[in-house]
């Protein structure tokens, strides 16, 4: 996962801004969230020096064990305790219990919405579950791929598309669901 963050966010601004993407990926190659007065103080100026850097193009947030980064057209939040986004598509369900690790929109042309979440039940429950849900939604299914690892599920409606990865076993499952606008 903090391969993921790390260049979801480094993409953001590593050719305008490459000492904000140093710093950015340094924080989430030595952890961020620490209690430690030295850890948060080093925490708070790291977190400074970003934003001065940014100026207005963005703006990074380091809130206990979480990472956010919004910049108008893009939103990144990264953690232990990540919330839904607020303007979270209301026709894609999303399955009870998930833990979200991950969350991003993008406002850019090609509108996107993602998560990345576990759940401790079977791959298995949370696949059945997700495809009798969102069928029931108006989502049709486009295609599908089976593998010893996981399901990998593709969905359209309108004018979207939803792509959904669900790997996991008996005791685990990680969700990678992105949803975005059809490309023309």
């Amino acid at each position: 996962m903090f391969t993921i963050l790390r260049l979801t966010l480094i993409s953001f601004y590593m050719l305008k801004k490459p000492l904000v993407a140093i710093a950015l990926g340094s924080l989430v190659l030595f952890g961020f969230g620490c209690k430690s007065p030295s850890q948060m103080i080093a925490e708070k100026a790291t977190e400074g020096y970003i934003n001065s850097q940014l100026g207005d193009k963005g703006k990074v947030d380091l809130s206990g064990n979480n990472l956010n980064f919004e910049n108008g057209e893009n939103r990144v939040a990264y953690g232990e305790n990540v919330s839904l986004p607020k303007d979270f598509p209301t026709d894609i369900p999303v399955y009870t219990g998930l833990k979200i690790n991950m969350a991003t929109v993008s406002k850019t042309e090609n509108a996107a919405t993602s998560l990345l979440a576990t759940s401790t039940d079977a791959q298995s429950k949370v696949s059945e579950w997700y495809q009798k849900e969102l069928e029931s939604k108006g989502w049709a299914k486009d295609s599908d791929a089976n593998s010893s690892a996981g399901m990998y599920l593709s969905y359209k409606k309108d004018l979207r598309t939803l792509t959904l990865g669900i790997v996991g076993n008996e005791e685990n499952t990680t969700v990678t669901l992105v949803v975005e606008k059809a490309a023309n």
